[in-house]
C-alpha cells in the first residue's frame, strides 16, 4: 500500500543543556507514525534553521553539511520508492529499515575497494530502538569522486559507476544494464531512470542528481 511520507532535520537537545553543538537528527513520518535516526552530524543552534532544517551560511562547512542533508533526503525517497515499487506496506519504521539497508550495501563496497577501512555497522543489530548510525559521508564520497590520483581509465570508470550508484540507489548490475531508452523526464520537469531491478524485477523510477547527471553525460557516447 502507497503511503506518502514527511521527512524533517531537527537538531536533538542535549538532557544536561550543556552548550555547544547538538546533534541532527532525521525524523521519518508515515500516517503520524514516525522513526528516528541520528545523521552522524551535530551543528549549533545558533546556525541552525528549523524552518528548513539546514545549517545557515554559505562557508564551505555549511555546504557541506547541507549537501550531505541533501544526499540524505534523496536516499530516502530511494528507499521509499523501493517499498512501493515491491508493494511492500510502508510505515515510518519499515522505511526506515529500507534506507539504512541500502546504506550498508554502500558501505560494503566501499569495504570491497577499501575506500573505508572498517564496517562501521559491524556490532549493528536491527532493533525497534534508535540507534547511532555511521554513514559514507559527502567528504568520503567527494574524495572518490575527485580523486587525482585515480589516472588509470579502467579505474576512473569503476569510481565513476561507483559514484552512480551512489547517487542513484542502483545496484551495480542495474547500471551495468542500464539502457538510453530508460532514461525520461520525471515529474518533476528533470531526467529520471525508469528501469526494472536485476534482482527482483520490480519498476523503479530514480530521479537523476546533478553528480549523476554529470557522468551519464559524459558516458552518453561510450561504447
Amino acid at each position: 500500500m502507497k503511503s506518502n511520507f514527511h521527512l524533517l532535520f531537527y537538531l536533538k537537545g542535549k538532557k544536561n543543556q550543556q552548550k555547544g553543538p547538538d546533534a541532527i537528527y532525521m525524523r521519518i513520518t508515515v500516517n503520524c507514525k514516525r522513526a528516528e535516526i541520528s545523521t552522524g552530524r551535530d551543528c549549533e543552534p545558533t546556525r541552525w534553521n528549523s524552518h528548513a532544517g539546514r545549517c545557515i551560511g554559505t562557508k564551505e562547512e555549511a555546504r557541506t553539511l547541507n549537501t550531505y542533508l541533501d544526499s540524505l533526503q534523496h536516499k530516502v525517497k530511494i528507499a521509499h520508492q523501493q517499498l512501493v515499487d515491491a508493494g511492500q506496506n510502508i510505515t515510518a519504521e519499515s522505511l526506515r529499515n529500507q534506507f539504512t539497508g541500502e546504506t550498508k550495501k554502500i558501505v560494503n563496497h566501499c569495504l570491497a575497494n577499501r575506500w573505508l577501512t572498517e564496517n562501521p555497522f559491524i556490532n549493528y543489530k536491527q532493533t525497534v530502538k534508535v540507534k547511532e548510525r555511521t554513514f559514507l559521508t559527502q567528504e568520503e564520497l567527494d574524495a572518490i569522486h575527485t580523486n587525482p590520483k585515480i589516472t588509470i581509465g579502467r579505474l576512473q570508470n569503476v569510481r565513476d559507476v561507483f559514484v552512480f550508484c551512489c547517487y542513484t540507489g542502483l545496484s551495480y548490475a542495474d547500471v551495468k544494464k542500464l539502457k538510453p531508452s530508460e532514461i525520461g523526464i520525471g515529474m518533476d520537469g528533470g531526467k529520471w531512470i525508469f528501469t526494472s531491478r536485476q534482482k527482483t524485477d520490480t519498476s523503479s523510477r530514480i530521479p537523476l542528481l546533478p553528480v549523476a547527471l554529470e557522468i551519464l553525460n559524459r558516458y552518453q557516447d561510450h561504447p
